[in-house]
Parts: C-alpha cells; sequence; structure tokens
C-alpha cells in the first residue's frame, strides 16, 4: 500500500517534480549542482515533510486510513457467517461472493485473501477478533490450565519452524519470530509478561547500537584520477568553448 500512486510513470513524475520545483524549470549540465541540490534541498525537504506526517499534521498517513476504513467495513459480518474449523482458524465468506471463503489463521495472524499482504490486516481478520476473541482467550486461558488428575507429559524437543534451514538469513528468522510474538501479544490482550521488559531493553540497546544519524552512508576517499585524459573527457561532459567571431576583412 505504501507504493501506490496515482500514475504508472513514478520515474517521469518524479524528474518532473525535480525539475520544476528544485532546478527552476532551468537546463543543468552540471553534475555537481545536481548532487548539492539533492543532498542539500531535495533530503531535508522529505525529512521535514515525513516528520509533519509522523506529527500528525498532513492527516493520517496510508496504513491508518486503510485500517479505519476495514474495521468500518467489517461491522457487517455476524458470528453465524464464520465458520470455526480449529482451534485458531476460521473461514469467512467474501462479501462479493458469499461462495468463496478465506482461511484465517490467530494463531499466525495470517489470511489468504489478496490485499491482506497491503498492511498485513483484512477485515475478515478484524472480524474474528471482534467476533471471536473473547472465546479464543478463554481457550488459550483454559488449554494453559494444567489438569491435576492428568498424567505429566512426556518431554519433546522443541518444535523447529518450518522454513528454518541451516542457510536462512538469521535477520530473517529474528523478524519472523518478532512478527510471530506480536500476533500473539496482540491476540492475547494482556497487559505485559515477566519476560517483556527484558525483552524492551535488549531491543532498545540493539537500537542504540545500530543508529545512525546520518541521511547518507559514510563518505569514501576517492584518490584523484593520475591520468591525462581530461581534455577528452572535458569535451563529452561540457559544451564547446566559443571562440570570438572574426571581422569582416581579417585574414
Amino acid at each position: 500500500i505504501f507504493e501506490m500512486c496515482d500514475t504508472n510513470k513514478l520515474v517521469e513524475a518524479w524528474h518532473h517534480f525535480l525539475k520544476g520545483k528544485f532546478l527552476q524549470g532551468k537546463r543543468n549540465r552540471r553534475i555537481d549542482h545536481l548532487l548539492h541540490i539533492l543532498v542539500e534541498q531535495v533530503l531535508l525537504y522529505y525529512s521535514l515533510k515525513q516528520r509533519r506526517q509522523d506529527l500528525g499534521f498532513e492527516g493520517p498517513d496510508v496504513e491508518v486510513k486503510k485500517r479505519q476504513d476495514i474495521k468500518r467495513r467489517s461491522q457487517v459480518y455476524v458470528k453465524d457467517d464464520i465458520k470455526q474449523v480449529k482451534d485458531t482458524k476460521y473461514l469467512v465468506p467474501s462479501q462479493s461472493s458469499p461462495s468463496k471463503l478465506y482461511e484465517v489463521d490467530i494463531n499466525t495472524y495470517t489470511c489468504n485473501y489478496l490485499n491482506f499482504p497491503l498492511i498485513a490486516y483484512c477485515k475478515h481478520i478484524c472480524a474474528v477478533q471482534r467476533l471471536f476473541d473473547e472465546a479464543s482467550d478463554q481457550a488459550a486461558a483454559t488449554s494453559q490450565v494444567p489438569d491435576p488428575s492428568a498424567p505429566s507429559p512426556t518431554p519433546s524437543p522443541p518444535l523447529a519452524l518450518h522454513h528454518e534451514t541451516p542457510a536462512c538469513n538469521p535477520l530473517i528468522l529474528l523478524a519472523e519470530k518478532m512478527e510471530l510474538l506480536a500476533a500473539h501479544l496482540c491476540r492475547s490482550g494482556r497487559k505485559g509478561t515477566l519476560s517483556l521488559p527484558n525483552l524492551e531493553a535488549a531491543l532498545d540497546a540493539m537500537l542504540i547500537e545500530t543508529y545512525n544519524s546520518g541521511v547518507l552512508p559514510s563518505s569514501i576517499h576517492v584518490a584523484p584520477s593520475a591520468t591525462s585524459g581530461w581534455q577528452e573527457t572535458r569535451k563529452s561532459m561540457m559544451p564547446a568553448v566559443k571562440m570570438k567571431r572574426k571581422a569582416a576583412g581579417d585574414a
């Protein structure tokens, strides 16, 4: 959803905006002038624009608007419309085509709806959370209470993620685990656990460690060219030098 635009000519639209707003519609032949405009004006313009968006001066962003619209359209569903097939899996019919069913898994917080990946949220998940949230919380709480009369289960090794392989990127696995943890916390509705303060402190430490205040990466020193081909390069970069016109009658 963050890549949606009212035109499919994004590069042409950006060039038109750059030339009209920052270059004042003037023809530019100097790469150093263009880099100066990009670094000193364009980056500052978009940084301030992003801050205004974060502070709410530009109104709600695209994701917030989409969530508000999803919550509004999910109100048409009633509990009889949704079928629970497993503890955390539900079948939700489509509003436009009731014969088509979408599978919602609250445990992994996913839905096979086409527009679900836009913001990882859709009206089907919203309807299931609204209508079955209390029942799912009670089932989760009941499953966590051990039965005194039941025999102690045989300990089994922890299950590995189905997509985990030795060649997987550890950063990708970490991001997936954090997304799954966030989905579990949102579903359970618990205010906090004993491990959350430690996790928050570890995340804050990593954010400080990886923080980079600069917009651009670190500069790299490039040694001056030792070749003597500047005159040939200059001919292709700069316009030809205008010579003084000879007066009439000069030899």
